[in-house]
């Protein structure tokens, strides 16, 4: 789909990826190696046998590559056999895949080819064909503008001002604004990432990005001290309550903005409670009254949640944020 791109734009194929990129970035679930075995084997036995095999262990791991629960939150916006996506950050392709069944045309772009590689070979198999798989660097990306309906950051944002100097909100703010340039007046923005001040965290539960405990409580120059000491790198992985990601999309030129509760995580979505709405649904309310108590974080958050449910406060405490951002149809 060449029309997708700036004329300019210089690029090879190679594997069915359309590459901008040169750079040998590598980032993923697996160490590169484990990952060049994982494409190898799904080439000759399929990726699902594959996939299901290596990580029947690893629940977390296997839901993370295989579930299509996670573009669930396409169900909330309006988009048809018409619509054309970009998925920032596609990674194993869980949101690109099932977001192609449903729409004219998926673009997924990733800065790791060795990822891009799965993604293209599960498309393949899946016979999955209006899906273009882009390599490039979304700071340098190769789109003309104004031509998306949606543009997904799924787990995504919280990272993009890593391996940079520059100061990560100023990165995550960059991103935001060159989405908003790539999509269509009235086109959609959808992210799915953590929330800073969420139960868990506040219950000891250690920072999904960082493995520190409270980290996202601490300003940012006491986090980045901390992250030095534990980690022996910097803290670039910025998350926010709801009020800062507010901020950011407003001052990326986002207006209509609904926040939702992805229940239990954006990485998983079983159920999407609109945070928007004073009557809680019954449905949400008793299912997390009847969750078995015990002494686990998890419980004891789902035993905070029923109580700030009940009293209409749940807003501010979600594990995790889907964020619907809308551009104005007069921009």
């Amino acid at each position: 789909m060449r029309t997708f791109f700036k004329d300019d734009s210089k690029h090879s194929i190679r594997n069915g990826i359309i590459d901008f990129s040169e750079s040998l970035h590598y980032y993923s679930d697996l160490d590169q190696e484990k990952m060049k075995n994982i494409i190898a084997s799904s080439r000759i036995h399929g990726w699902r046998k594959t996939i299901f095999e290596e990580f029947s262990d690893n629940k977390f791991l296997l839901d993370i590559i295989s579930d299509e629960s996670r573009a669930d939150w396409q169900y909330l916006l309006p988009l048809d056999h018409n619509s054309i996506a970009l998925d920032i950050g596609a990674g194993w392709g869980t949101i690109s895949i099932p977001l192609a069944r449903n729409i004219k045309h998926v673009v997924a772009l990733d800065g790791t080819i060795d990822r891009l590689e799965f993604l293209a070979l599960r498309a393949l198999q899946d016979k999955i064909e209006n899906i273009t798989v882009v390599h490039a660097d979304v700071f340098q990306h190769p789109f003309k503008k104004e031509q998306f309906d949606i543009v997904s950051f799924n787990g995504v944002l919280e990272w993009v001002g890593v391996g940079d100097d520059a100061d990560p909100m100023q990165k995550q703010l960059e991103a935001l604004k060159i989405a908003y340039g790539l999509l269509k007046k009235g086109g959609y923005l959808y992210i799915g990432i953590e929330n800073a001040q969420g139960l868990k965290y506040f219950l000891g539960e250690p920072d999904d990005h960082t493995n520190i405990k409270y980290i996202s409580y601490l300003d940012r120059e006491e986090a980045n001290s901390l992250s030095q000491k534990h980690n022996m790198r910097p803290y670039k992985t910025y998350t926010y309550s709801k009020e800062g990601y507010h901020n950011l999309l407003k001052n990326a030129g986002f207006d209509e903005i609904e926040y939702y509760y992805p229940r239990p995580d954006y990485k998983k979505i079983e159920m999407l409670q609109n945070l928007g709405d004073s009557n809680v649904s019954d449905f949400v309310v008793e299912s997390i009254r009847n969750t078995k108590p015990n002494d686990s974080i998890n419980e004891r958050v789902n035993d905070l949640e029923k109580v700030l449910n009940d009293y209409g406060n749940l807003e501010p405490f979600p594990a995790s944020y889907s964020i619907v951002a809308r551009k104005e149809t007069d921009k």
